[in-house]
């Protein structure tokens, strides 16, 4: 198990051709890790105070609701239905747990990551919350993908952000 402090650090690698997700420390560790860090939180939080942590913790919690909220009406003007927890029902003492990727193309790597942040949110009674964790400037649509021609296979680059063609 990685953990550094109360944050528990996951790194989410996708293989081309074999599809398959790896993630460290492996999702059967994280509910022992979750647990081993709210305990060291616990020291933080008399260190700098519970007033401060509960402030942060709304500031965060506030910050992220209202984030989804606009994701929930932009997908609410495209006809999909997203369920949003309603802010008086949010128990700030629970757990925070934070996963995210930087700005881009939403692969299945980054899926599979938010649907283990949910589950392992759903079965601790935590709070999941999915950021942006990169926000410099680049290109959030550019992604690669394998292409065979013959026995030859190659990595295409480009971006839907852009006038290239992708294929």
């Amino acid at each position: 198990m990685q953990g550094v402090g109360p944050y528990l650090v996951c790194g989410g690698a996708l293989t081309y051709l074999g599809m398959m997700t790896t993630c460290i420390p492996p999702y059967e560790e994280w509910t022992a890790l979750l647990a081993a860090n709210c305990e060291v939180a616990q020291t933080l939080h008399r260190r700098v105070g519970e007033s401060l942590v509960r402030d942060v913790r709304e500031q965060v919690v506030n910050a992220a609701l209202e984030y989804t909220s606009l994701l929930q009406e932009v997908a609410r003007q495209a006809g999909i239905n997203l369920p949003l927890e309603p802010l008086g029902s949010v128990d700030l003492s629970r757990p925070i747990i934070m996963a995210g990727h930087q700005p881009v193309i939403y692969h299945s790597g980054i899926a599979e990551k938010t649907a283990r942040l949910r589950k392992l949110a759903m079965s601790t009674g935590a709070l999941g919350i999915n950021v942006a964790i990169d926000t410099d400037e680049g290109d959030a649509g550019r992604m690669a993908w394998p292409r065979m021609r013959g026995d030859d296979l190659s990595i295409n680059v480009g971006s839907i952000g852009t006038q290239s063609v992708l294929f």
